[in-house]
Parts: C-alpha cells; structure tokens; sequence
C-alpha cells in the first residue's frame, strides 16, 4: 500500500464525500434525524474545511495499492489544548478493497504520523455499532475511554 498527501484537485471531493458519509453515520448509527445529521455535517465541515481548505495543522492522505488504484483515506489532525494528542477524524477503506489488511495499515500509519510529530496519544470516534472497527482499533491496543448508549421507548 501507498500513502500520500490529497492533492488540491482532489480535495473538493473528498470534502463532499466525507460530508456526506458523515451524515449518514450520525443519522444511522448516531440516531439523530437526517435533516439534523445533514446540517451538523454541514457544521463541521464548513468548520474544518474554511473556504474549501484543510485547516492549518491537519492532513488527509490517500491510499493506494500497487496497482495505484485507491483503497482508503486518512484525516489526520492535532487535539486538545495544548495539543498533545493527534485525532482521526476519518479512516475510510474502499468497500471493494476491505479485507485485506488495509485498514490496520492506515492504523499503523496513523501512529506513525503521531509519532513522528511527537504526540503523546492518538484516538479517535467510532460509532457503537462499527464492530468491525471496534474489534481492530481493539486488537491494535486502542481501548475505550468513554460510551455512550440508549434505549429506543
């Protein structure tokens, strides 16, 4: 697998993809109505991504295979005050290339990235029902820090 910087072609997108995805999840895994899911998305995006730009600090790399066709995606950024930790805000591998150890390798070279630029932790979100996630975030040595549920009455 490859790892390499968006482009400025690209970015634009991808800023519409993750938007869209990430409302999606909040909708279906995050319980919230999609009107609701969409302009929260909406939110952040326009938060993260001012005038159509990564915000200072913050990285999202592409992932190919050997063949230079794409297998997933990384958004990577600093977290907290003072920023001591790195946060992934998006890991994403491609439906078709899932399974073949791809998403640890972007797991992996998100440690990397944090290292490299000398934070102490890395973490991240995922949403309850992503076991699949869960079970290699787990396996990497990720643990749970904090959980929310509910009850549908």
């Amino acid at each position: 697998m490859n790892i390499r910087p968006i482009t400025d072609e690209e970015l634009p997108g991808y800023i519409a993809t993750t938007m869209r995805e990430y409302a999606e999840d909040k909708h279906t895994n995050g319980g919230l109505p999609l009107d609701e899911a969409r302009r929260q998305s909406e939110q952040e995006t326009a938060h993260y991504f001012p005038d159509g730009r990564l915000t200072p600090g913050h990285e999202v790399f592409i992932a190919t295979d050997d063949a230079g066709e794409r297998v997933g995606r990384l958004w990577m950024a600093p977290r907290g005050n003072p920023a001591d930790e790195s946060f992934i805000y998006d890991i994403q591998v491609e439906p078709t290339a899932r399974g073949n150890g791809y998403g640890r390798a972007l797991m992996q070279e998100a440690a990397k990235w944090s290292r490299e630029k000398g934070y102490r932790t890395l973490s991240l979100h995922v949403f309850g029902g992503n076991s699949v996630a869960i079970n290699l975030y787990e396996s990497l040595g990720f643990t749970t820090t904090d959980r929310m549920m509910k009850l549908e009455l």
